[in-house]
């Protein structure tokens, strides 16, 4: 009886612990672009946070128009009904309208963070807007990727499409998936998308509706995958949403001053853990040591079993 019973605990202890050791983990991650008008006079610094909080679940935040002395309030208004310590990654360039980044701690690490001002030719004191980078690393997946969030120049079409380009040759000296977010100022079909598109995959949202509030009403707003095929195991939707809910925009809608005159646009991606790497012959022995003792115990526990 003995006998067969470990035999039958010894097969069943090493498949599963050879079965634990290859489950694959998954886990989402939910990300937010939003340009919050910090050029808006009548804009009202405690609706926009307010309307933050309101978006549950969201593991990074890519900002646009970001007034300085706001950095701190819309890293509160992230934090409202989340179980989760966050951070906020402030850009530098862009004067009173600038980029950031705020991200979930407790689902991410970071690994660095940078402002690409040579990639744009741009100074900290300038006027336009350098993408603002953040290399990240899941506690639970292991997977590195960089997140990037852009405002591109507007009001003039050549500095527009001069920094559309900038991205498209950036993109190809990266060897990390990178997921890019932000206000391109360029609607579905012109020059700066196309340019984009020639390196770069656009997560289109499911839904077509615009970004930007009338008169213009139409999408500006953007998420591009860098470096799609390093992206394995990734799964990912795109959508626009409303700005006083977490629901989806249905339409056209109109700028209410008090409020930005953009829709956030958002995805969400589900990504596969890093396999572990295979086992080399050096540390076949360890392993093997390891995998004995506990036969060992099981064995002793099942002997007292016995014994009763």
């Amino acid at each position: 009886m003995f006998s067969r019973m470990r035999t039958l605990a010894v097969v069943l202890f090493i498949a599963l612990f050879f079965a634990s050791s290859s489950v694959a983990q998954q886990a989402t991650l939910r990300i937010m672009g939003w340009n919050l008008q910090g050029n808006g006079d009548d804009i009202d610094p405690k609706l926009l946070v307010e309307q933050l909080g309101i978006k549950q679940g969201v593991d990074i935040w890519g900002l646009s128009e970001v007034r300085p002395e706001l950095f701190d309030d819309f890293l509160e208004g992230a934090k409202i009904g989340e179980a989760a310590e966050f951070e906020v990654i402030r850009g530098e360039s862009g004067k009173n309208i600038r980029l950031a980044i705020i991200y979930n701690k407790s689902k991410l690490d970071l690994v660095a963070s940078e402002e690409l001002f040579k990639v744009f030719g741009l100074k900290k004191n300038s006027g336009l807007r350098a993408p603002l980078t953040a290399h990240f690393r899941g506690k639970k997946t292991k997977q590195e990727f960089i997140f990037m969030v852009n405002h591109l120049a507007s009001g003039n079409a050549k500095d527009n499409e001069k920094q559309a380009i900038a991205l498209r040759e950036w993109v190809k000296t990266q060897s990390l998936p990178i997921i890019a977010t932000g206000d391109y100022n360029s609607f579905d079909n012109r020059p700066v998308v196309k340019i984009m598109k020639e390196t770069w995959f656009e997560l289109e949202p499911i839904h077509n509706v615009p970004s930007f509030a009338k008169p213009l009403s139409g999408r500006i707003d953007h998420v591009f995958i860098g470096n799609r095929d390093k992206a394995v195991g990734w799964t990912g939707t795109a959508a626009i949403f409303l700005r006083e809910s977490d629901e989806l925009a249905v339409g056209p809608f109109t700028d209410t001053k008090k409020t930005t005159d953009h829709q956030p646009i958002g995805a969400t991606f589900t990504i596969n853990a890093v396999k572990e790497p295979p086992v080399e012959d050096d540390d076949d022995e360890p392993l093997l040591r390891q995998l004995l003792r506990r036969i060992d115990r099981l064995e002793e526990r099942i002997r007292k079993l016995e014994n009763k």
